[in-house]
């Protein structure tokens, strides 16, 4: 592991709103350096779902995949103190289900990391649910 890599201590994550069109979901997942130094993410985030009440979900994680929007690949992020980066959740509207939907997404910024909770409202039950490369936010 890099010794510069962002720990959970050092990120805020916030979900943004769900992106719906033609049978398909967008969800920006942004992570924010709250620390007074530099850190660095590479690749994708480590993510899964689950709801507040019912615990875990079964989702698959698929890094690139069927996202609407384009991957911009595995690469190195640095973060200066204050800046921000984006990862899109993409998945296709789920089919009827007596799942409850995910409201809780549990996000670190890579695999290893301790995951922090972020509350957000999506129609995930179950399936895959892909997963694009950290990238730098540029307002």
């Amino acid at each position: 592991m890099d010794p510069l890599w962002c720990t959970s201590g050092q990120l805020e994550v916030t979900a943004g709103e769900v992106e719906a069109a033609l049978g398909v979901r967008a969800l920006p997942v942004r992570v924010t350096n709250v620390a007074d130094a530099p850190c660095v993410l590479e690749g994708y985030p480590d993510v899964a779902f689950g709801h507040s009440l019912t615990g875990a979900l079964d989702v698959e994680v698929d890094h690139g995949g069927h996202t609407v929007v384009e991957d911009p690949g595995a690469h190195r992020v640095e973060l200066r103190p204050g800046e921000r980066a984006v990862t899109v959740l993409g998945w296709r509207t789920p089919a009827a289900s007596a799942v409850e939907p995910a409201d809780q997404l549990h996000v670190a910024g890579h695999h290893g990391a301790r995951r922090q909770v972020v509350e957000a409202d999506t129609d995930i039950t179950g399936g895959t649910v892909s997963v694009t490369a950290w990238a730098l936010e540029t307002d």
